[in-house]
């Protein structure tokens, strides 16, 4: 891992000092002419509320509460005026005021006291009357997500959390959330934040978070900006994902909650404990009232899950009457997933017009693994003529060599996040700064792959008559052989390997934003402007081991065979046991591994990396009666440099060097961006906005690493390139939303169109002028710039409390949404354009709830249509991965059995629900999982 250089830290250093300048500034407001100020909160929580529409009206004036509740008019002129505040799902309140010359007029208003029936304050209702409030009163185009409502559906993190938004679409491992796309793009493509502080990640090539990896208990709230403004970080061509966890000031006075929970797998037939809670309190410190408020969260999970599978290795080939599967595997996985987490956040208010706060989550996901699988590889047979086709998913060969095999492993991914700064405001400035850290690891030591063979013939012996069809329309395997295809005694250990790898990635960052009250005219406004630091280090460090029978000896899969497993789909004969896993760790201490693999395996694919980005923006907003328009430039450094290494292999030599390589890269981005909100009735809300984002390459595409072979005298290259330029796109949004009178509502409509350049492929440069070697070699396989792709669609959304129904039916509630997306992106060596990877045209999500009697219902439905997951050769589309659509029905119910104590119990995926991919058609199969349902029961005490 490279060491930092003195000039990154000298810059952070220089940034802090002018951030950390402004503490030093006082904490008092001046008393200037007319200020009209003040604070909303619930009558029935005491909670402060945010995103209400707060008029002045005699004035023709208006703002939005701000997170704190809070609100200012400025420059109001002396007279008596009606301040009236408006919150959806809570009616309207009025009051009078009177300014006075030089004064400074504050007022404490409360809602829902008199006009909210007790049901629209519980459960689900006021977390979606809260989020619907915060979205109307938003600038750009967003999707906001309150606690409550994460907490009526049976999410099990953040990524299934996020699933059922507008435009988003889930990526799953053994069946759960993992990663997260906004609209149709892939989730390298969009950024995460928690509470401010953009989260790195662990996976060792990539960008994109696992989103598995965070508690949903611990999230107090989401906001994903599918429009980015100017004062946010340039890399979200998606969106940006901001994850909030607990405040205390969210809360009036002390509360919490302890959950405990049991879930049951029935694949896996199998309990599973999960715990968690939350406390929170507010103090009075130095002489001040209520100033000081602590929120600590805790979650811990032990799930026992797993999988049942059958795939193809590689794209089927093509026979003159059809298509052979190159290799068919039946697995069988266990899997126990430990999710935990600790969010600790402490804030301090001394006054009106100050506020600091330290902010941390720190998560960890195991994942302790068992993979038992066979191998029946029919491509060396076909290409022998062995093998004859019985139909079009059918044949029979001979020569067909079967393996059995286990993999055991433990991979630990940790998230740490720490965000602290503050906040001052001063007469007609606001002065904000943020110093955070941030930590993604994964580890996998010590990870045994071991592969059982024929014995015979110098592990040369196969099995003749080996058959295969295909059922359920090509999504599952029946294979048949002779009877010592199924006997233990026919195999013999044949290889282990034995890995050590770890990833990790750190960022610290430093950002100040200072924002100055104006008006334009006689239209109130501001000016906003700021500049941040990131500093990011990103190591992959991969060690590889293998031994083969010359070091272990004889080994025969008799001694090393289970049974202690069920495999549905087909006959799956003698199994690894995990003893052999004992076997390896007692002995390999005396084994010699394999120097050649070693060097390939490890050295090669190792990197470290530094990336920094500076940015500066300016901005401002101003509005004009009922338009507002929000705009500015944003202007982004980036400087990457890294090292990794060349491997060579000679085979004209027999001869392997490995040698380090460094690169670096820089480039600059300016961004601009224009918001406009329009209200074309109190009711009503028009968007529209014009911005420009990026997205920087992949750590794999950009590092430095280089695979040489030389054959013949012919030379072949497989490399990265750290001279990549991000992804740059040009985006429009429009929305339109309405808000009915009278009930908590929100129904909305919008569209999107994304132009984006220098899209990152792989390419075969050789004979090109991309550097020296290319042009004369017989391959040189890199990624490039040059393809262009476009994303368009529309966003439809809808959420109704049927409160206007006869009581009992007034508890119901229906939450609907649907995305048509459609993308197209140019790729060399094809003809004509293909779909974004990972992209649906339609996702849909469908809820129906009630709420009344201390009763809580939901039903979900989930649905993603089928999309393009991979392109596995360029000039050649029959290999090219679909996943197939799928859809999920999850349910929960609760009950109050008191104020302070309910029970509640999940079932999810109670259809069992299968992944299914294929290759270019559906009959022929690249992957089937069957994961099972789940079922839950739990209980949460409040206080």
């Amino acid at each position: 891992m490279p060491k930092p250089n003195h000039l990154r830290y000298c810059r952070l250093a220089a940034a802090c000092a002018l951030a950390l300048s402004t503490f030093a500034m006082p904490s008092y407001v001046l008393a200037d002419e007319g200020i009209v100020r003040g604070e909303l909160r619930s009558a029935s929580s005491n909670t402060t509320l945010e995103g209400a529409r707060v008029r002045l009206m005699e004035a023709g004036r208006e703002t939005y509460t701000n997170a704190n509740g809070r609100f200012q008019f400025r420059d109001v002129a002396p007279g008596e005026y009606t301040l009236v505040v408006d919150y959806i799902g809570m009616g309207e309140t009025r009051e009078i005021v009177t300014v006075e010359e030089e004064g400074v007029i504050t007022a404490q208003l409360t809602l829902g006291a008199d006009t909210l029936d007790a049901i629209a304050v519980t459960g689900q209702l006021a977390g979606q009357a809260r989020a619907i409030n915060r979205q109307r009163a938003a600038a750009n185009v967003t999707t906001i997500v309150a606690a409550e409502e994460i907490g009526q559906f049976p999410d099990q993190n953040l990524g299934e959390a996020l699933q059922r938004l507008p435009g988003l679409q889930l990526q799953r491992d053994q069946g759960e959330g993992r990663f997260v796309s906004i609209r149709g793009l892939n989730s390298n493509l969009n950024s995460i934040s928690i509470n401010g502080m953009r989260v790195p990640s662990a996976e060792a090539d990539e960008r994109q978070v696992a989103l598995d990896v965070i508690p949903s208990d611990l999230i107090a709230g989401i906001e994903v900006d599918k429009a980015i403004t100017p004062d946010m970080d340039g890399d979200a061509i998606g969106g940006n994902i901001e994850v909030r966890t607990l405040n205390a000031f969210d809360r009036d006075g002390r509360g919490g909650n302890v959950r405990i929970e049991g879930g049951y797998n029935d694949l896996r037939d199998a309990w599973s404990p999960k715990v968690g809670g939350t406390v929170s309190d507010v103090f009075s410190v130095g002489g001040g009232k209520d100033n000081l408020g602590i929120a600590v969260g805790a979650s811990f999970e032990d799930r026992q899950l797993g999988s049942d599978n059958n795939e193809t290795d590689g794209a089927w080939i093509a026979a003159a009457d059809g298509r052979v599967p190159p290799q068919i595997e039946q697995r069988d996985y266990i899997v126990d997933r430990k999710r935990q987490g600790l969010a600790v956040n402490v804030d301090f208010r001394p006054d009106a017009n100050s506020e600091y706060y330290v902010r941390t989550l720190m998560t960890e996901f195991e994942d302790d693994e068992i993979r038992r699988r066979n191998q029946f590889t029919f491509e060396d047979a076909f290409e022998d003529g062995d093998v004859d086709l019985l139909g079009d998913t059918s044949g029979r060969g001979d020569n067909i060599e079967v393996g059995r095999d286990i993999k055991l492993r433990k991979e630990t991914q940790s998230i740490f996040s720490l965000m602290s700064g503050g906040e001052n405001r001063v007469d007609d400035w606001t002065f904000d700064y943020q110093l955070g850290y941030a930590k993604a690891t994964e580890k996998e030591p010590d990870r045994v792959d071991a592969e059982f063979l024929a014995t015979g013939n110098g592990f040369d012996e196969t099995f003749d008559s080996v058959a295969y069809r295909t059922v359920d329309g090509g999504k599952k395997y029946r294979m048949s052989g002779p009877d010592a295809m199924y006997d233990p005694a026919s195999y013999q250990l044949a290889e282990v390997v034995v890995e050590d790898n770890e990833t990790e990635e750190e960022e610290w960052s430093l950002a100040l934003n200072i924002k100055k009250d104006t008006t334009f005219g006689d239209y109130p406004g501001f000016i906003k402007f700021g500049i941040k630091a990131r500093l990011r280090e990103k190591y992959a460090d991969y060690t590889v081991y293998e031994y083969d029978e010359d070091d272990f000896g004889v080994v025969s899969m008799t001694d090393y065979t289970s049974t202690n497993f069920d495999y549905p789909f087909d006959r799956f004969g003698p199994a690894v046991s995990t003893r052999l896993g004992d076997f390896v760790a007692n002995n390999r201490a005396n084994w010699t591994y394999d120097e050649d693999v070693f060097i390939e395996d490890s050295q090669a694919a190792d990197y470290s990396a530094e990336e920094d980005i500076y940015a500066t923006y300016l901005m401002a907003s101003a509005d004009f009666d009922k338009l507002r328009v929000l705009g500015g430039v944003r202007l982004e450094y980036t400087d990457y440099s890294a090292t990794g290494n060349e491997f060579t292999e000679n085979d004209d030599t027999g001869e392997l060097t490995v040698s380090g390589v460094q690169d670096d890269n820089s480039y600059v981005d300016i961004l601009p961006g224009v918001h406009l909100r329009y209200e074309l009735s109190p009711r009503s809300v028009l968007r529209g906005s014009v911005t420009r984002s990026i997205a920087r390459p992949t750590f794999s595409d950009i590092a430095p690493y280089v695979v040489r072979k030389i054959d013949g005298g012919e030379e072949e290259f497989e490399a990265g390139n750290p001279d990549l330029d991000p992804y740059r796109s040009t985006n429009l949004d429009v929305m339109y939303a309405f808000y009915p009178r009278g009930s908590s509502a929100a129904y909305s409509i919008g569209a999107f169109y994304k132009d984006i350049q220098d899209y990152v492929v792989e390419a075969d440069v050789a004979g090109t002028d991309f550097n020296a070697r290319a042009r004369t070699a017989n391959e040189y396989i890199t990624a490039v710039n040059g393809g262009d792709a476009t994303v368009m669609g529309i966003e439809l959304s809808a959420y109704q409390h049927l409160d206007f129904l006869p009581s009992p039916f007034d508890g119901m509630l229906v939450t609907a949404n649907y995305t048509f997306t459609d993308t197209e992106a140019s790729l060399e060596g094809r003809d004509g354009d293909i779909p974004l990877p990972q992209s649906s045209e339609n996702t849909a999500n469908f809820a129906l709830g009630y709420e009344k009697y201390g009763l809580s219902l939901r039903a979900a439905v989930t649905y993603r249509d089928k999309y393009l997951d991979e392109v596995n050769d360029v000039e050649d589309s029959s290999a090219d991965r679909y996943a197939d659509s799928r859809y999920q029905v999850d349910l929960k119910g609760a009950y109050d059995v008191s104020k302070h104590f309910q029970v509640y119990a999940e079932a999810i995926n109670i259809t069992d629900e299968p992944f299914y991919a294929y290759f270019d058609q559906k009959r022929y199969n690249s992957q089937y999982d069957e994961f099972g349902p789940t079922y839950k029961v739990g209980a949460n005490w409040r206080f």
